[in-house]
């Protein structure tokens, strides 16, 4: 896959495909036709899935049977989003690249307009994943959806008055979050994935599953969401 201001690099939270005990097959469905409609006016895709909830599920049972090493549990979150990224990407047929996306070196065989990644190795977040593809690429935006719809100054599950932040740098947000990512951690984006993306001068805007806000945002318009950038 070439770069180009046409190339996209998308994060998609896992915790949207999976929702209320089951598969949310209505928002899978509408973001399949919103990227293939982007598509048909010459975008290109690079679309990295997270585990979400079935891979902290797997997490959790890991855990209790016995096997808290970092490292598996990393290996199990990892096979779950790549059971998510092939939900999508059988979606996409003719479309996209017949294969997962397994490192970086992988993408300059990609032709297909769209090409599906999970996760990669230990240690890498699927945020990280796609900050690194967005770098190889030379692509300056990341679009990452998730059940969050914005950063805010505070948890907002814990603090009723967390106020939301539509602007802000990098520096800013890292002192916002964990320094330290591990497996099943949930913030609006991974720690290091927010170092790689302040080195590499990376743009990323924080959304959910309201998809009129990405394609705002993949047509460099105002959004409903944060905007972290360098």
């Amino acid at each position: 896959m070439t770069d180009g201001p046409r190339t996209h690099v998308i994060s998609l939270g896992g915790s949207l495909l999976f929702q209320d005990q089951k598969i949310n097959t209505a928002f899978v469905k509408e973001f399949s036709t919103t990227i293939l409609a982007e598509v048909s006016q010459g975008s290109r895709f690079i679309i990295v899935v997270g585990g979400g909830y079935i891979a902290r599920l797997y997490q959790s049972a890991l855990t209790e049977l016995g096997n808290s090493d970092p490292k598996d549990l990393d290996w199990i979150g990892i096979h779950a989003c790549r059971f998510n990224a092939q939900l999508l990407r059988l979606l996409f047929q003719e479309h996209v690249h017949p294969e997962l996306i397994l490192n970086e070196a992988q993408l300059a065989d990609v032709s297909a307009p769209i090409a599906l990644a999970g996760g990669i190795k230990p240690g890498a977040s699927s945020d990280r994943v796609a900050t690194r593809f967005a770098q190889t690429l030379k692509v300056s935006l990341i679009a990452n959806i998730s059940n969050i719809p914005y950063v805010f100054d505070k948890d907002p599950k814990k603090y009723p008055d967390a106020s939301a932040i539509l602007d802000l740098k990098w520096e800013e947000y890292r002192k916002l979050i964990p320094q330290e990512w591990n497996p099943g951690l949930s913030t609006p984006f991974d720690p290091k994935a927010a170092e790689i993306a302040e080195e590499a001068g990376i743009t990323v805007g924080i959304m959910d599953s309201d998809l009129t806000k990405l394609k705002k945002f993949l047509a460099n318009e105002k959004f409903q969401g944060t905007l972290i950038h360098p």
